[in-house]
């Protein structure tokens, strides 16, 4: 039997030393010794290949994809959403170790349940209350919590009922600095011709106006700025779908499709909206400026706009590409990848908790009886058709956070450098992928120690498999061959999962916790803004959110921001692999890493000292090591 197995043996390889030979021949089984057993290392170079390939069959029947999506409350299943963790027989159950009350995360757990049942009783109060509000001042009556957002600090009723709190210079700034930051285009004349916006934004009734404008703001106009590369977009065209409309109009919301303009102020080196069309593609929606009359229309087309913001905020930036994403990482990895491969190691921690927190979410938070159904847009089903839709035509490679950048032409833009997004989320990706690079270039010596890493390769055809995680343009080409190119893919998975879900996690308190800062509908047809009908504040103050849509607003934002959650923290992050003494340098590449990203906290945290709107959601001390919430 011995001899049996030393015959059988895959070759051993220990990755910082040296390396068995396949099928070694020892005729003295007394004297055999099998090599060491590495707590990491690469498939082709696992001795103990068999007893790894059984463990990763059991997990193959743990975890597995479900595509017909099903949420609480709600019927049918929705189906083309990126699929979820599949229930299996006996237990119908997710595994122990992924579940929220486990003993390791039960603090937090009992943090999510307390703040749930508050919220309830938030609600309870709420309805026994009447339903609308006579004031914007209103809303602010409604935060019972010591810490209102710092949006509306020293705000005075006066100021707050006339909407000084979203002056041009703070829209602006939410647009570099909010939590859909990622959106922002940098207009080129090409730009503008491909999305026909001279027709769209009728160029020639508002071009003298845009001139005008940008005339007294910055002495310039219009090409000169567009030449200049100092003009920006936001389009949020995705919104204009009828059936995502008449279900929020079934339901007493409305919602709008808009595109906006942006101008950089050079002299200040702050962002400017200069026009915005609430439906881009109706023709008897009008254009407004600043200098639309009168003044209120001006508010309330920034209001249409946040508002569309903010859900798609929600729906896709968060929701689909972090938590539905992520969730097809997390399955797929568990699947494909063995607990001693390098990558798992890398990407497990950072999928702590995100297939029980999407479980509740499918049970709660989407539910027929949730906060989405009954206070953004047109619902829950409404909304996860509008990703459907979106999930189809999505491709991954073109969407991570460096490649975004580039899509929207603002990577390399050296003008808006209060583009705090931007600025932060670099330097923390150059962190991140020299320490992934670092790890991944011990294991990954050659192109042929990625060729003959089958579980790799098994990994990536799971996650793009119309049978598996359906997700498009993972990579470029069929197979990985390069380094950098694994280095970038797992890099960019982890920034996703951490870096990005917390921007729209932590920002929620600070953008929605004021409900008319970011509504999560408005009550009023915007087909029925047109030319001639003037804007008043009644109009506005009666299309905002009513009482109980706004208490569940309040509650579910606080509790989503929450970032006190005593888990780890991006930083302190532990790896399986810094435990493996047979590992030199493992601890010190950890240690380096933590140190730099550790300076840069340092450094937002000095910045942030000397603005108005402190911009931490990037602040590598205060990201969540992985979906908590």
């Amino acid at each position: 039997m011995a001899n049996f197995l030393i015959y059988d043996g895959a070759s051993t390889y220990n990755p910082f030393d040296y390396e068995y030979p396949i099928n070694k021949i020892n005729n003295n089984p007394k004297t055999f010794k099998f090599p060491p057993k590495h707590s990491v290392c690469l498939p082709q170079k696992d001795h103990f290949i068999v007893e790894r390939q059984l463990a990763l069959e059991t997990k193959q029947y743990t975890y597995n994809f479900e595509h017909n999506v099903r949420v609480a409350g709600f019927d049918t299943p929705v189906v083309g959403l990126p699929p979820c963790f599949k229930y299996m027989a006996p237990t119908y159950e997710l595994p122990k170790c992924e579940q929220l009350m486990n003993p390791s995360f039960a603090a937090h757990g009992f943090s999510l349940l307390f703040s749930d049942f508050q919220a309830k009783i938030n609600n309870y109060l709420t309805n026994k209350k009447s339903e609308y509000f006579g004031s914007v001042s209103e809303y602010l009556k409604m935060i019972m919590l010591p810490n209102p957002p710092k949006l509306i600090e020293n705000q005075t009723i006066e100021s707050l009922n006339k909407f000084e709190w979203l002056n041009d210079k703070e829209f602006g700034r939410q647009r570099l600095q909010g939590l859909n930051a990622g959106q922002l285009i940098r207009l080129t004349n090409e730009k503008v011709q491909e999305l026909d916006l001279f027709n769209k934004l009728k160029f020639e009734k508002m071009l003298p106006t845009f001139n005008m404008i940008l005339s007294s703001e910055v002495n310039s106009n219009f090409q000169k700025m567009l030449d200049n590369g100092n003009l920006y977009m936001v389009d949020y065209s995705i919104f204009d779908d009828v059936n995502y409309y008449e279900s929020a109009k079934k339901r007493g919301r409305y919602i709008s499709s808009p595109i906006a303009l942006f101008y950089i102020n050079e002299n200040d080196e702050k962002l400017y909206p200069l026009c915005i069309k609430i439906l881009q593609n109706d023709e008897l929606s009008p254009v407004f400026t600043p200098a639309s009359n009168p003044p209120e229309s001006w508010i309330f087309a920034k209001l249409w706009f946040q508002s569309a913001d903010g859900q798609h905020m929600e729906f896709f930036t968060h929701l689909y590409e972090c938590h539905l994403l992520g969730e097809v990482f997390t399955i797929a990895t568990h699947r494909q990848l063995s607990t001693s491969h390098p990558i798992y190691q890398l990407l497990h921690p950072h999928f702590d908790l995100l297939l029980d927190i999407n479980h509740r979410a499918r049970g709660n938070l989407l539910s027929s009886f949730g906060p989405i159904e009954s206070l953004l847009g047109g619902g829950s089903i409404a909304a996860l058709h509008l990703i459907v839709k979106y999930h189809k035509n999505f491709i991954w490679r073109d969407n991570t956070f460096l490649n975004r950048l580039k899509k929207n032409n603002t990577l390399n833009d050296n003008k808006n450098r209060k583009y705090y997004f931007k600025e932060d989320g670099i330097e923390i990706y150059k962190n991140l992928f020299g320490f992934v690079q670092d790890v991944l270039s011990k294991f990954y010596t050659s192109k042929e120690d990625i060729e003959r890493d089958f579980e790799l390769h098994s990994w990536v055809d799971e996650i793009t498999s119309e049978h598996g995680g359906t997700i498009k343009g993972l990579i470029e080409g069929e197979k990985l061959v390069e380094l950098t190119q694994v280095v970038e893919l797992v890099t960019d998975i982890i920034f996703r999962v951490t870096v990005e879900h917390s921007i729209g996690n932590h920002g929620q308190w600070d953008m929605f916790g004021f409900t008319p800062n970011v509504p999560g509908a408005l009550y009023m047809d915007p087909h029925k803004i047109i030319e001639g009908i003037p804007t008043t504040f009644e109009m506005i103050i009666n299309s905002l959110p009513p009482k109980k849509e706004t208490q569940d607003q309040i509650a579910i934002t606080h509790l989503l921001a929450n970032t006190d959650t005593g888990l780890p923290t991006f930083i302190s992050t532990i790896y399986e692999f810094e435990k493996d003494q047979s590992a030199p340098n493992f601890k010190d590449i950890c240690s380096s890493y933590r140190s730099k990203m550790e300076h840069l906290s340092t450094i937002i945290e000095n910045r942030n000292k000397n603005v108005n709107m402190p911009y931490s959601y990037m602040d590598p001390s205060k990201i969540c090591g992985s979906i908590y919430i």
